[in-house]
């Protein structure tokens, strides 16, 4: 009766020993399916950045041309230089945001550029202006082509639908921190100030491209206030939820102009 007893124990204990190794085999499969599952969403939010990104450039280039075309037609005389300035800023579209984030000096830079082709659009009584405050520090980047989609929105539905001098203005505030305060400021007509605020595919993909690079780490207030349309947006720069891409390894591209214009 010993015997069995002690061969029943045994027995039992290797069961044990077989359940436990068991269990460590079953945690084991499930920690490699959470490994994989996080793999999987890395992915599914990589290719949906590059998707985000692929609609940016012919988007711009849709409303650019826009504007070139209405140049041609009513001063043909502005249409080269207009061209030259696409060209410059096709050229940092193409090649100088190929990756997650771009030297934050550089996007004014593109900013500055845009707002002088739109200079050569309009009358010299339109009042365009870019104010930087703050200086820009090296080290602070941003997601590629993000703010050119509230300055594009300013023109493309205040200042060409106005029968007055368009009058955009646009401020960058760099405070410490990292912290970003970006506002672009246009006129409408009392007419417009009552459609809607969530705008087009452009801004659908600014807010997507928002709640992927920063997630609660922004803020964005789109609106009305009488015969002004007002666009604030709010980024902490020093935040980044992205790692494939690294500052030292941007190559900046010469985009000249000024950062106060």
């Amino acid at each position: 009766d010993n015997l069995q007893l002690e061969k029943d124990n045994l027995q039992l204990e290797k069961d044990n020993l077989q359940l436990e190794k068991d269990n460590l085999q079953l945690e084991k499969d499930n920690l490699q399916l959470e490994k994989d599952n996080l793999q999987l969403e890395k992915d599914n939010l990589q290719l949906e950045y590059l998707f985000l990104k692929t609609q940016i450039n012919p988007h711009f280039l849709f409303n650019t041309l826009n504007n070139i075309f209405s140049l041609a037609t009513y001063s043909p005389e502005k249409a080269p230089g207009a061209i030259q300035k696409l060209s410059s800023l096709m050229r940092y579209t193409l090649y100088g945001t190929e990756t997650d984030y771009v030297p934050l000096t550089q996007e004014i830079s593109f900013l500055g550029d845009y707002l002088q082709l739109q200079r050569l659009r309009y009358s010299p009584g339109a009042d365009l202006t870019l104010v930087v405050e703050g200086v820009p520090d090296q080290k602070l980047a941003i997601a590629p082509l993000l703010l050119i989609v509230f300055v594009e929105n300013a023109f493309k539905h205040g200042a060409a639908k106005s029968m007055k001098p368009p009058h955009v203005k646009i401020r960058i505030a760099i405070g410490e921190a990292g912290m970003l305060s970006f506002e672009v400021v246009n006129d409408v007509d009392e007419c417009l100030s009552t459609e809607g605020a969530e705008g087009g595919i452009g801004l659908r993909n600014a807010r997507r491209r928002l709640e992927r690079y920063y997630r609660d780490h922004y803020s964005l207030d789109i609106g009305y206030q009488g015969s002004e349309h007002q666009a604030l947006l709010n980024i902490d720069l020093t935040w980044k939820p992205l790692t494939a891409s690294s500052l030292s390894t941007m190559n900046p591209l010469p985009v000249t102009s000024s950062l106060a214009m």
